[in-house]
Order: structure tokens, then sequence, then C-alpha cells
């Protein structure tokens, strides 16, 4: 049997050198883990201590923002100038040219402080708006608008949009006017028609339309529509019956008023409309002229009258009389005339010497009828006169006309 000592044992032996197996081989394990770092960092690169220094950041592109503002807190009518202000901020990192504000309710153009804004400059801008009845209508003028600008290179670069509203001040208002389709007079039993005009004379629309007319026995109140616009009108009707109380009176005065629901729900109401119509109220007009002005014994004269119906209910049986001794019979017939009519006739007269010698003629007429409906009542008009003038002057005789006077015989001579 053979014995080893503890040197001989495997992985206790010496090298040649004098060291042991182990110790070489904890030596190749230290030189495999500097191979791997190495690897690691890549063949020929630098330690980390000699790291390359990070690239510096890249320049700010282009941006541009926009802020708004009205320069009114509302507006009542059409017509109104608004204006609005606007401030443009550069708010990257170039500069801009060409500066400018686009919106929406602009007709006259944006006028800016400056056009060329360099990196983180601002400027004011502003313009004006002149409102329409389409605003008010729509209760407001919303502007909306964006800011532009031209980078040095690139295209136009734009901010996003802001808007703004200037509110119309409502000034909801109504009108009342009120008439009849009555043409003359009324009697007991027969229905006038009532017409009212419902107008909106505010500013916004108005919804509700109603008349209220307390008039015992109207009836048929109604309006042609419940909506109506700033400056419309709507028609509205009813009808009344006269009794006999009304034609003992001689009048009917009625009152009435309308109301309308404004936008805020507030109730709006009219005015108070009167109106009075009346019973029969005959009445006749006459006037009378003379041609030529001016005569001698044998002119011709000619007599013009001309009479009309002026009252409120047609007429019958009407006449002209003239009592001018010599006048040759009128051409004026006997007729009826109805309400506003009117009518003309003539005669003629022969002026004589003693008209000349009185000077002037002065000639008058009367005008009669009855009333064509109801009791007969007599009605008259007139007298009417109409003058002329002998010697063909129009001024009286011995009025501005010389007057002769005798003088002594022989004359007397001056000094």
């Amino acid at each position: 049997m053979s014995t080893r000592s503890p040197s001989d044992r495997p992985g206790h032996g010496t090298s040649p050198g004098g060291r042991s197996l182990a110790a070489r081989r904890r030596g190749a394990a230290v030189l495999l883990a500097a191979a791997a770092c190495a690897g690691a960092l890549g063949a020929g690169s630098p330690s980390a201590a000699a790291a390359a220094p990070p690239a510096p950041p890249a320049a700010p592109g282009p941006s541009i923002s926009l802020t708004m503002s009205p320069l009114a807190v509302s507006f009542a009518s059409a017509g109104i100038r608004v204006f609005f202000h606007y401030t443009i901020t550069n708010t990257g990192g170039q500069t801009l040219t060409e500066v400018t504000v686009r919106n929406s309710v602009s007709s006259q153009g944006v006028n800016c402080v400056q056009r060329t804004l360099g990196p983180g400059q601002a400027t004011d801008c502003f313009d004006a708006h002149t409102t329409t009845a389409a605003d008010v209508a729509a209760g407001g003028v919303t502007n909306t608008a964006t800011a532009t600008g031209l980078p040095p290179t690139g295209t136009v670069v734009t901010s996003a949009p802001v808007s703004a509203t200037v509110p119309a001040r409502a000034a909801p208002a109504l009108a009342l006017i009120k008439n009849n389709y009555l043409v003359g007079t009324y009697e007991a039993g027969r229905a006038i028609p009532y017409l009212y005009g419902v107008e909106n004379t505010g500013n916004v629309t108005l919804t509700g339309i109603a008349v209220h007319d307390p008039q015992p026995g109207l009836t048929g109140l109604r309006c042609q529509g419940t909506t109506v616009a700033p400056g419309e009108l709507i028609p509205c009707f009813a009808a009344y019956t006269p009794t006999a109380a009304d034609v003992a009176a001689g009048h009917i005065t009625d009152t009435a008023t309308a109301s309308a629901v404004a936008p805020d729900t507030a109730t709006i109401t009219s005015n108070t409309a009167t109106w009075t119509i009346y019973g029969p109220q005959p009445w006749l007009s006459i006037t009378k002229t003379v041609s030529p002005a001016t005569y001698t014994a044998g002119t011709r004269l000619r007599f013009t009258y001309t009479y009309a119906n002026a009252g409120n209910t047609p007429l019958a049986k009407v006449t002209v009389t003239d009592t001018l001794p010599g006048l040759a019979p009128n051409d004026c017939p006997v007729l009826d005339i109805y309400i506003s009519d009117s009518w003309t006739c003539s005669a003629t007269y022969i002026a004589t010497a003693a008209d000349v010698r009185a000077g002037s003629i002065t000639n008058s007429a009367t005008v009669s009828g009855t009333t064509l409906t109801g009791p007969p009542t007599p009605v008259t008009a007139g007298p009417a006169t109409a003058t002329a003038f002998a010697g063909g002057s129009v001024t009286p005789p011995n009025q501005g006309r010389p007057i002769f006077l005798p003088l002594p015989y022989p004359f007397p001579l001056g000094r």
C-alpha cells in the first residue's frame, strides 16, 4: 500500500513556481471577471468617469396666444358700436411678423399697436362691431377670435380660439292702436266690427299677445297670432252690437289695453287706447264764389256753389237756395248726398246800371236737406256770400280814385 502526503491530493499540489493549484484557480477567476467588465464597456470605450456630456436642448418652436375682452357690458338697439380689446403674446422662441387678429364679427378691420413680436413680447389690438337688428333679436353679439403670426420659416401659427359675448339689453315695450270698421254712424242692433293693432315697440320678441277690452257685450275677441317680433304689428278683432241706450247717448266710448310676456317671463302692458264713435251727426257745408270779380252794366256774373256732406250720416233732398233778384235759375239738382260726398253747381246774373251805381253786388246762398235714415231731421248750412265790384276795381267806389278840384283862374304865379 502506498501512501500520499496532503500535498499530493488533487487540488493541493504545488505549481512549478511554488504556487498551489487553488491559488492559481482564484487568479483565473479574477481575470475572467475583469474581461467581462471590459466587454460590457466595449472595445476601446472610455471608462465611466470619462463619459460624453449631454446634448444642449433644442430651441422652442413658434407659438402665439390671445386674450379678448369687450369694452361694453351691453347694448340696447341696432346701430351701436361695440368695441373689443385683444392682447396677443408671442409665447414661442422665434420672432413673429404680420401679427393680427381674425374674428367673427368685425367688418371694419383690426388695428394692432405692433405687427412684429419677439419671443415673450405682447401687443394690444382693437376693433369695433356695429350692432344690427339681428343682433338685438338674437339677444346679443358673440365674437370668436384667433391670433396669427408668421415665423421666420414654416407656416403661419394660430392661437387657440377665444370668445366673448356682449348681451343686448332687453327693453320690452308694447303699444295698442284701436279703431273700427264703421263708416258713418251706428244704430241699435247692428254690430260694429272693432279692430286693434298690437305693436312690439321694444327690442325683444314678445309672446302671449292678448287684448283686454272690458266693454260689456263685446264678442269674438281674438288676435291673429300670439308672438310678435320687434317692430312688427299683429291685428286683433272683436264686435260690439249697440243698444238703444247707446243710440240715446249719441256716442259709444270704449277703452282697451294689450299685454304680452317678455323673454324673462315678465308681463308687459301697453298704453290704454280710447276711442269714441258717434251717433247720427248730420252736417252740411257750403262755399260760394263769383266770376268775374268786377263788372260793368251788362256783365254776366257766374256764382258757383260747392256744398258737401260734412257729417256722419247720409242726407236726402239736398237743395241750394239763392234769393238774389234777377238771378237765373241755378243748375243745382235736388239729390241725396252720402258721407263725405260733395257737389258743385252755379247760377248766372246780368249786372245792371243800378248795380254799377251801387258799386258792388253781394249775394248769399244756403243749402239744406234732411237725414236719410231714421226720423227726418232738417239740416241747413250757410249763408255763404260772394261779392263783385263795379268799375273794373275790386275796391269800393271812390276808394283810391283820383279826385279833381277846381283851380282859380287866372292861375296864381309864384314869386
